[in-house]
């Protein structure tokens, strides 16, 4: 049996009618839609359609508290979509760091709404979750998407500040916003189902200035 052309090392078992060969199934599901452009009647591409709807379906149900929270607190979509990002953000931050606490991640919020106040030293893991919510918010190319307008940055200090307030309404010892976040985002495959890396986020705004943005999802997913 050959190998698979695409990564030299397992063997071709899937029969890939985009390149015309047999390539392995990590394969297929790495690079599907990617570098190898599938067609849409391809069986295997059929499967993986099946498997999203079925991971967003576990996340809409298993963080439906976070998606309750986020339509209680903003009653506008675009305030709505540009949390959901936000909270997308700071799941990815999470997971790298560590889960924080209701009151520390109240700080962070309140220092992300606005930054160049005093307190919230770098270092600090909530200063610091803080400033990097901040930079998103003004440099991420999909972050200047939800929410337009020369009041722009108010308006998404304001988003801040809400979520600041809801945790500040909380145990500030417990991690409940936390455990909410990540019952939604965890039952995803995030960069995949999503579509979304907040870190390109800022490499792409660099690399690309005001280039288009690929794709909704993130903003969307929670509406």
């Amino acid at each position: 049996m050959a190998t698979c052309p695409m990564c030299t090392s397992r063997k071709g078992k899937r029969y890939c009618p985009a390149l015309d060969k047999l390539i392995c199934s990590k394969c297929c599901a790495a690079h599907r839609l990617g570098l190898i452009q599938c067609p849409p009647d391809c069986e295997h591409l059929a499967s993986e359609h099946y498997q999203l709807a079925r991971r967003k379906q576990r996340a809409t149900s298993s963080g439906r508290r976070l998606l309750e929270t986020l339509a209680t607190l903003f009653l506008y979509d675009d305030s709505r979509e540009f949390a959901f990002l936000v909270s997308a953000d700071l799941y990815w931050w999470m997971v790298r760091q560590r889960p924080m606490m209701n009151g520390e991640l109240a700080a962070a919020f309140e220092l992300a709404a606005a930054p160049n106040s005093a307190g919230g030293e770098v270092g600090s893991l909530p200063g610091d979750l803080g400033r990097y919510l901040a930079e998103l918010a003004e440099r991420g190319r999909r972050h200047q998407k939800p929410i337009r307008g020369a009041d722009s940055a108010r308006r998404k200090a304001d988003v801040f500040r809400s979520i600041a307030s809801h945790l500040s309404g909380l145990d500030a010892g417990s991690e409940s916003f936390h455990a909410d976040v990540e019952d939604y985002f965890s039952k995803l495959d995030f960069v995949a189902d999503l579509d979304y890396s907040p870190e390109e986020e800022l490499i792409g705004n660099d690399a690309a200035g005001s280039g288009a943005t690929p794709g909704d999802e993130a903003a969307r997913a929670g509406s």
